[in-house]
């Protein structure tokens, strides 16, 4: 995607979750993998069992590939983390439990620059969304996705303060 002119803050945020969905698509399958018994993709239904639209999307996509992680994208990680949290996720983070949070803004953000308006989202919007992948990728050891969005942070302009006229 190229830098648009009139949408610099949605195509940084793009960028953004672009890096962040390779990264953690990896780490949900390597984890999974882990799991003694069943296989990823049997996992990966499991987490979507409660919802059948997800769970019949997941399982067509599932079906229509040999690799699971192209299979899952940036709305099924809160879901898959959150179910496997216990057993699986929580020994394989750093720290922190709140990448679980994290993960619902990011795919809330998705879902904005996914479906754009008329504008471009706000630089605050941008920055906050950034800095939760950025969370959660230093979370998960994604040294190099750290950098990646650091690099794209670092690119975004602020934008100037409102200008108020004052009519005399």
């Amino acid at each position: 995607m190229t830098n648009s002119v009139d949408r610099p803050h949605r195509d940084a945020l793009w960028r953004g979750i672009d890096i962040y969905r390779d990264a953690v698509r990896a780490f949900i399958v390597r984890n999974l993998k882990r799991v003694p018994g069943s296989t990823v993709n049997q996992l990966l239904l499991d987490s979507a069992a409660r919802n059948p639209d997800v769970y019949n999307r997941l399982k067509h996509d599932l079906d229509s590939t040999d690799d699971p992680k192209s299979a899952i994208d940036v709305g099924h990680f809160p879901h898959i983390v959150g179910h496997y949290w216990r057993e699986v996720f929580d020994n394989a983070t750093r720290s922190s439990t709140s990448i679980r949070n994290r993960m619902h803004l990011i795919a809330e953000g998705r879902n904005s620059v996914a479906h754009p308006g008329a504008r471009d989202i706000g630089y605050g919007y941008a920055i906050g969304r950034l800095d939760d992948i950025e969370t959660v990728m230093s979370e998960i050891n994604a040294r190099d996705a750290v950098s990646r969005i650091k690099d794209i942070v670092a690119t975004i302009s602020v934008p100037p303060p409102p200008v108020h006229l004052r009519i005399s």
